[in-house]
């Protein structure tokens, strides 16, 4: 496709800078799960497969998960591959794409090594995907039910946001994926959290009916409201602190599937 044809936002952020990485940013994908509503983000590692997070197409299969590319085209999904316990997935595209996949470098990230993600993060759709920077703030060991030992992950002081879940993330200066964005960090006590899922599980009292944009309707409760708004502000709590899985855990993922990649 010539640029000319793509997307505004698409052209105007491959044409802001000489140092722009081209590959990058027409690799990652928004991921639109259409049964649950969630959407993050993804990127090419085959030519037919993208990387994304278990957590952003959870609740979905094939026939409601899409993939929109910076050049605005959408791709449906033929297959997904998920591991709950590190929180990574593969789409399998339909077809094939011509966009160059992303390498992968398994070397380990130092602490103070600046980073920088590719994502769409919020309730910005893109196309294009937009860029979050900031350092290697140190490692965290993810404690997760049913496994023996922790998942070791990066902490990033960087801007990671609702969206960007399932981005590659990359060393300064480079252009192989060193981890992926999974969460950040917004801060809760148990007790809280807990109130918001009690009151979002709670149907009974005053009922109201909403309609969405194709006209279907939902009933919903007075107390599940007020969960989603409060869960609404939590998601927008940002105290810069974000997590990324290691290349080495989605490697092992990707062997384990037999799904193709190349290393740096």
């Amino acid at each position: 496709m010539k640029s000319s044809d793509m997307p505004i936002s698409t052209q105007c952020t491959l044409n802001s800078g000489a140092t722009l990485p081209t590959q990058v940013i027409l690799s990652v994908v928004i991921v639109f799960c259409n049964i649950t509503g969630q959407k993050g983000t993804g990127w090419l590692v085959s030519g037919q497969h993208i990387v994304t997070n278990e957590h952003v197409v959870r609740g979905g299969d094939p026939g409601n998960v899409v993939v929109q590319f910076s050049d605005g085209t959408v791709h449906q999904v033929g297959e997904i591959i998920c591991d709950p316990y590190t929180d990574l997935a593969v789409l399998e595209l339909a077809g094939v794409v011509t966009y160059t996949p992303l390498k992968i470098e398994a070397k380990t990230l130092d602490v103070a090594d600046k980073v920088y993600a590719w994502g769409h993060p919020l309730g910005y759709s893109g196309p294009s995907p937009i860029l979050t920077v900031g350092y290697l703030a140190g490692f965290n060991g993810h404690f997760i039910q049913g496994m023996k030992t922790p998942q070791l992950r990066l902490v990033l002081n960087a801007a990671l946001n609702p969206g960007n879940s399932g981005g590659p993330v990359f060393k300064w200066g480079e252009l192989a994926v060193r981890g992926v964005a999974v969460t950040k960090h917004a801060p809760i006590t148990p007790y809280l959290q807990s109130a918001i899922a009690a009151l979002k599980n709670n149907n009974s009292g005053v009922v109201f009916t909403a309609t969405n944009s194709q006209g279907g309707t939902t009933n919903f409760a007075e107390s599940q409201i007020v969960a989603d708004i409060l869960q609404y502000f939590r998601d927008m709590t940002q105290v810069v602190i974000g997590e990324a899985i290691t290349a080495n855990d989605l490697i092992s993922f990707l062997n384990a599937n037999q799904i193709p990649w190349a290393a740096a």
